[in-house]
Parts: structure tokens; C-alpha cells; sequence
């Protein structure tokens, strides 16, 4: 307000100044002199018209651009908000990676692509013993140091996702030198030896059961997900905590 006072008497200033100017010189054009009444009118015509005209034009202008500010601000944050919201639909609420609709859209994506690879089906080993015995909360820290074993493994061209549950699923695309037993493998090491906390303080390990099938022998998307949903099954007959896959052998070569 102070500022808005300001701006009003320093316009106000301004306007008795050119009113005398302009009053001087038009007297002396007309009178050859200046008289007090014209004097008089010259000041405080301007003064009483122009401090509450500028007065209100500038309140006014200082409320718009607060307004402006306030509505940048609220813009801001709703584009915020919208980003944040768009992250949570695409990632699982729990352990931050991405969740299944998200998973086989970026999936489907590569297929499309004609970019192919390796999936991988992983099952948490007895999980639901886990949350029998110890309650939700404990299957919970289960489930995140499963996932932050997993993910420390991964390169940045795979693709992680849960697909419900206790069930996570990996897409490896093809790269020279790597092969995709060899990575299963060690993602089911890399579990084995992780350990989550109990709610008394101690510790407790997890296994996982790994099924593998390469997404260029498959039709489609689920399909290739249901092989190696199966092969994961099989890892489970054969007694939990391995990877089965139908080549053993099966690698990851430049596409």
C-alpha cells in the first residue's frame, strides 16, 4: 500500500507540474501575465483529480499483478500436482518400480518396435508363510529388499515391473555379451543373500523362483509372459529358489 501511495503522489507531482506549466504559459499568451485564480486552479484542479484517479489505478494495477502472481503460483503447482499423479500411475505404490498396466505398456512398446530380449518371471519363495507369521508390514520390507537386491543388478535399457503380489517380472533386451541365465542367476544369488528385518530386530533371508522366455518366439505380449510364467512354476516343482528357462543356454546377443 505504501508503494501504491507512492506511485499516486509522485503522479499527482507530475500533473500539478504540467498544469502550471501548461496555465503559465497559455496566461501569458492570452493576459501577458499570470493572475492568482488561474494560479490557484492550476494546482489544485490536478490535486484533487489526479491523487485519487492515479490512487485508484494504481491500487488496482497492484491487485492485478498480485492476482497474476497468486495464478502463476496456483498454475505451478498444478502442473505439480499433474506430474506427480502421472508418476503414481505409472509406478507400484510399494517398492517404486513399475506397476503392471505400466510395465506391459513399455513392454508392448518394444515389441512393437520390433526390440526384443529375454523376460523374466520372478516369485517370491513360501511369501505367503512371511506374512502369516510375521504380518504385512514385515512381507512388505520383504518385498522392497527383494526389489533393491533386483534393481542393483539391472541395466537402464530393462524394464522392471511387479505384477502383483509377490510376483515381478524383468524384460532384458538383447545385448552383445550378456547372457540372460547368467543374469537370472544372479538376481536369485543377489535375493538369497539379502536379509530383511523382523519386527524384534533380527533378520531373515528370501529366495526367489525365476522362469525365462525370449520375447522373439512369441506372438504376443501375454504370451510370452505366460511361458515364462510357467517356466517360473517349474522352477517351483523342482524345489523353489532356481531359474529354469527352456534353453538353458539362452543368451543375449546383438539384435
Amino acid at each position: 500500500m505504501k508503494r501504491v501511495f507512492a506511485r499516486a503522489v509522485l503522479v499527482t507531482v507530475l500533473s500539478v507540474g504540467v498544469s502550471l506549466g501548461i496555465t503559465t504559459i497559455l496566461m501569458y499568451l492570452v493576459h501577458g501575465s499570470m493572475n492568482r485564480v488561474a494560479f490557484i486552479v492550476a494546482i489544485f484542479v490536478p490535486l484533487f483529480v489526479a491523487f485519487p484517479v492515479s490512487y485508484f489505478v494504481e491500487f488496482q494495477r497492484n491487485r492485478a499483478n498480485d492476482a497474476l502472481q497468486e495464478l502463476a503460483l496456483a498454475h505451478q503447482k498444478l502442473r505439480d500436482m499433474y506430474g506427480e499423479l502421472s508418476t503414481r500411475a505409472k509406478l507400484d505404490a510399494l517398492t517404486g518400480i513399475m506397476n503392471r498396466e505400466y510395465f506391459l505398456v513399455a513392454l508392448t512398446n518394444r515389441f512393437d518396435e520390433g526390440r526384443h530380449g529375454t523376460l523374466l518371471v520372478l516369485d517370491a519363495d513360501r511369501f505367503k508363510a512371511i506374512n502369516d507369521t510375521f504380518g504385512h508390514p514385515v512381507g512388505d520390507r520383504a518385498l522392497k529388499a527383494l526389489v533393491e537386491a533386483v534393481r542393483s543388478l539391472l541395466d537402464e535399457d530393462c524394464l522392471f515391473g511387479r505384477l502383483g503380489g509377490e510376483e515381478f517380472v524383468i524384460f532384458i533386451p538383447h545385448k552383445e555379451g550378456r547372457s540372460a541365465s547368467e543374469l537370472a542367476e544372479s538376481c536369485r544369488g543377489h535375493v538369497e543373500q539379502c536379509e530383511f528385518a523382523l519386527d524384534n530386530g533380527d533378520a531373515k533371508s528370501l529366495t526367489i523362483s525365476i522362469g525365462a522366455a525370449r520375447t522373439d518366439h512369441a506372438l504376443t505380449v501375454h504370451d510370452v509372459i505366460n511361458e515364462a510364467d510357467r517356466n517360473m512354476y517349474r522352477a517351483k516343482q523342482n524345489g523353489r529358489n532356481r531359474v529354469v528357462m527352456d534353453r538353458p543356454s539362452l543368451e543375449l546377443v546383438a539384435g
